[in-house]
């Protein structure tokens, strides 16, 4: 009987290379063999034969059929008395070029009749195997530098450069084929997507770092915002120097692989889109983190392309201008000849402009005034509006109506931009309808006098100019002031210890109020002529849905004759039978309350209405709500009043949002905050203005619960406070299953009010950890926030309401990259075990072959009938391994 013995085991194998081993046929039978016939089957054709030998004979197939080879040894090759006999072998080597990755070989051999394996009247087969090297391909560097800039109309270059950040051996870590593109690579953990349609690229070339030289220009497809260059079989010979980019690692006679460590440099031609016309309603755009990826094969797979994650080049090409609003601030009331100050500026949820780099960056607005305005000082500040920050003097323009302001500084990628503070006059040449319009411009070079997309943000602001000249009947009514009450001013800190106090609080922020605040209109009047009837009128738009914005409770009065009070009541009798499906109309009637026989001329009338704040379905950002206030007289049918004012109010609603963040997603077996955990926010929009000295509690979390699901492990859970209050590390009340249950025992304060939508007030992070079951499963972390809402409005009561307490449910994904799950491969290095002994050994190899690191490995040995494993050492290292007995084996 013949047996056959496979070679030993290739270990670190590459495509491409040569190796030799050897194989044995043994007659272990009585009779001898006068021919030994033998086959070599090379399965998928991974491994081609160099050549055989036995001993210094060159041997040739007698007949190749598909990928198997079959030889006959006889005569004097067999061995000197021409046969093989018992005991006796023939060792054969074998030299052969690895075609594919983990290839096998199949071995066969027999004697028989003839060469033909049926006519075999014994056969015994045997497999050989290779195990490839490890190394594996990396993109983790990408850079972008401007070369050539002049402004945003000029064309320029982009130098970019993409590394291979590869380990291992070089040639399973090269990138082969590679296909380099360009565009939008956001925060790194996303593929690449198409740039906006701010910038254009076009011709491209490589880059010979070591000359300082540039190729030809190459081919290239921009489509869908996507710039790519395909070097697959491109260049025939080195464009950028040995052991630098490119090289031709797989000898296919093309520079188109980027071994591990390489760079290769391309320069991009890109200019800027500046349409012709362009105005601030198209201003609203995101271009961030341009950068590029790297598409290639891989050593072991030629046909399909890696597409790794996109890398950004940096923020050499970012721009933003998301949610840029006009924002600023008029009186609601102006005298004429009396000098008032306006603000204008924007407010937004990003803004920069790294192309802003020339040195002659200017911003300019340009406000256009009423005639009879003059204008009589500005002032700068800098950045986002924010009307109580530091203001400087600024030099302006008047040129008939138009009002021209320059930014002071020259502006850079993230400054120079401001908002401004105007002082000025108004003689009345126009009408009491006070309305001017501004724009803020972009200017990218004051010195070329390139304007592209320059136009920023339109805004227009117009109040009520009392142009009346005197009355002769009715009230005269004086400038009413708007406040919120005591019990709906904010805290000093988080801590909820001490409210505010109004003293410590700006006049518009008093005049600011959300759901549920209370607010008071302190107005007063002096009485021209007798009158027997007193009424005051206030109305103001609606919220959509003919939803009326306040909810009136009371109104005190003071009515004094030559500085001796006659009437000093309350009264809670209004009317509000006049108002419309878009307008809240409120009306006292005081009538019942004036004085015996009435009020005569010089009577001070003094008032102070109270009213609750009754939807939330309100602007999100600080819009001046107040319509007509006045006091007035009934002169049969005919209303007897002076000045019609406006109380200025800012009833504002706000969003509640509780969601996770982009990134990261789970990946290998890192553990960690998927989405970045929860965020919280009840919040103004990116128009919004903060109160500026007070602690406005927006909610307070009583409960907060999480659901795992299978795959991951729960790792820890912190409450985060964002804008006070210090960061709590969670103990789970109670645990069900996968769920866990944190309680609010005092510990968690209450979360702040934000001032846009990038302002959170709290965060949950939930931290966890990937299992072997994450890659098949794609359900998200479940969550349950239970909270108290609008919590300014009852923080302190010594018994709160339930009646804003809600539960909201909200899911973290958990999208596992599965290209970086670890893989380890089990490979048998001793072939089948042909036993004559009793005690025999065999060699296995487990190797790590994924993308990331397997940090435990467990491997299993089936319980065979008649096999007893006596002992498992650790080759490398000599250990012996403590066996763990399981049902049907160990491990």
């Amino acid at each position: 009987a013949l047996t056959l013995t496979q070679p030993t085991t290739q270990n670190n194998a590459v495509v491409g290379g040569t190796y030799t081993r050897t194989f044995t046929i043994t007659n272990g039978a009585s009779g001898c063999a006068n021919a030994v016939h033998f086959s070599i089957t090379y399965p998928g054709a991974g491994i081609q034969l160099v050549d055989l030998s036995l001993g210094a004979t060159h041997l040739t197939p007698t007949s190749t059929v598909g990928n198997t080879s079959y030889f006959t040894i006889q005569g004097s090759l067999l061995t000197a008395d021409t046969q093989l006999c018992n005991g006796e072998s023939l060792t054969f080597t074998e030299t052969y070029k690895v075609k594919a990755c983990d290839a096998v070989t199949n071995y066969a051999t027999g004697w028989g009749c003839s060469a033909a394996p049926a006519s075999w009247c014994q056969t015994a087969s045997n497999i050989g195997y290779i195990s490839m090297t490890s190394g594996t391909p990396a993109y983790l560097v990408h850079k972008t530098t401007i070369l050539n800039y002049v402004d945003m109309c000029t064309p320029f270059v982009i130098r970019n450069e993409y590394t291979n950040s590869g380990t291992g051996e070089s040639k399973a870590a090269t990138m082969y084929n590679v296909k380099l593109r360009k565009g939008t690579a956001y925060a790194n953990n996303y593929y690449l997507s198409g740039l906006s349609n701010l910038y254009n690229l076009s011709t491209v070339y490589i880059r010979n770092s070591l000359l300082g030289t540039n190729t030809s220009a190459i081919p290239y497809t921009f489509t869908g915002g996507i710039h790519t260059i395909n070097l697959n079989n491109y260049f025939t010979s080195d464009p950028d120097g040995a052991g630098v980019g490119l090289e031709d690692l797989d000898n296919d006679g093309f520079f188109d692989d980027l071994p591990p460590g390489n760079t290769v440099i391309t320069e991009i031609n890109i200019t800027t889109d500046c349409p012709t016309t362009w105005s601030c309603s198209n201003n609203s755009l995101t271009q961030d983190s341009v950068g590029g990826d790297i598409q290639y094969h891989t050593m072991c797979d030629t046909n399909n392309y890696i597409t790794p994650y996109s890398r950004s080049g940096g923020d050499r090409l970012n721009h933003r201008k998301i949610s840029v609003s006009p924002s600023g601030y008029i009186p609601a009331n102006i005298q004429s000849g009396v000098s008032f100050d306006i603000n204008i500026g924007i407010t937004y949820y990003d803004v920069y402009n790294y192309l802003n780099i020339s040195g002659a960056t200017r911003y300019e607005y340009q406000v256009t005034v009423p005639s009879g305005t003059i204008v009589t000082a500005a002032k700068w500040g800098n950045g986002e509006y924010n009307p109580t920050g530091s203001t400087s003097i600024v030099a302006f323009t008047q040129i008939g109506n138009l009002v021209t302001i320059i930014s002071p500084t020259v502006a850079t990628a993230t400054t120079g931009w401001g908002w401004v503070k105007l002082s000025m006059t108004y003689n009345c040449t126009g009408s009491s309808n006070f309305s001017l319009t501004w724009k803020l411009f972009e200017r990218n070079n004051i010195t070329t006098n390139c304007n592209c997309r320059a136009e920023q943000a339109c805004g227009t602001l117009t109040t009520l100019a009392n142009c009346t000249t005197t009355c002769s009947a009715g009230p005269n009514s004086s400038v009413p002031i708007v406040s919120r009450t005591n019990n709906s001013l904010g805290w000093t800190d988080y801590t909820l210890t001490t409210r505010q106090s109004k003293s410590s609080i700006s006049a518009y922020d008093l005049s600011k109020a959300l759901y549920l605040d209370e607010i008071e209109i302190q107005g007063n009047a002096t009485q021209l002529n007798a009158s027997n009837n007193l009424y005051l009128y206030f109305d103001l738009p609606k919220a959509f849905g003919n939803i009326s914005k306040l909810t009136p409770s009371s109104l005190d009065i003071l009515i004094k004759r030559s500085g001796i009070t006659l009437v000093n009541t309350t009264t809670t009798s209004f009317s509000q039978s006049l108002s419309t499906s878009t307008n809240q109309v409120i009306l006292w009637d005081l009538t019942s309350v004036l004085p015996p026989g009435g009020l005569l001329a010089g009577d001070v009338i003094e008032s102070k209405s109270r009213y609750t704040v009754s939807t939330n379905s309100l602007p999100n950002y600080d819009v001046q709500s107040g319509g007509n206030w006045y006091f007035y007289n009934l002169n049969g049918s005919l209303k007897e009043y002076c000045n019609a004012l406006v109380p200025e109010m800012y009833l504002v609603g706000t969003t509640y949002v509780n969601t996770p963040s982009n990134a990261p997603s789970p990946e290998s077996c890192s553990s960690l905050v998927p989405n970045g955990g929860i965020y919280i926010r009840r919040n103004f929009n990116d128009a919004g203005q903060n109160y500026s000295n007070e602690f406005r509690p927006a909610g307070y979390i009583t409960k907060f619960e999480m659901t795992i699901p299978n795959g991951y492990s729960y790792v820890s859970c912190s409450y985060v406070p964002l804008q006070g209050g210090s960061t709590i590390n969670l103990t789970p009340t109670t645990i069900s299953g996968n769920t866990y249950v944190f309680e609010n025992t005092g510990s968690w304060v209450a979360y702040k009010l934000g001032a846009s939508s990038s302002q959170y007030g709290a965060r949950f992070i939930m931290t966890v950890q990937p299992t072997c079951g994450a890659a098949s499963n794609t359900l998200p972390i479940s969550t349950k926030t239970y909270y108290k809402d609008y919590y300014y409005n009852y923080a302190n009561n010594a018994v709160q309401p339930t009646t804003w307490d809600y539960i909201v449910n909200s899911n973290v994904p958990l999208n596992y990259i599965t290209s970086t799950a670890p893989e380890v491969s089990l490979t048998n290095q001793t072939g089948s075990i042909q036993a004559t002994n009793t005690t025999e050994s065999f060699v296995f190899r487990m190797a790590s072959i994924g993308t990331t690191k397997a940090p435990y490995t467990w491997f299993s040995i089936p319980t065979v009938s008649g096999v007893t494993i006596t002992q498992v050492k650790d080759i490398a290292t000599g250990t012996i391994l403590t066996p763990i007995t399981y049902t049907g084996g160990q491990w």
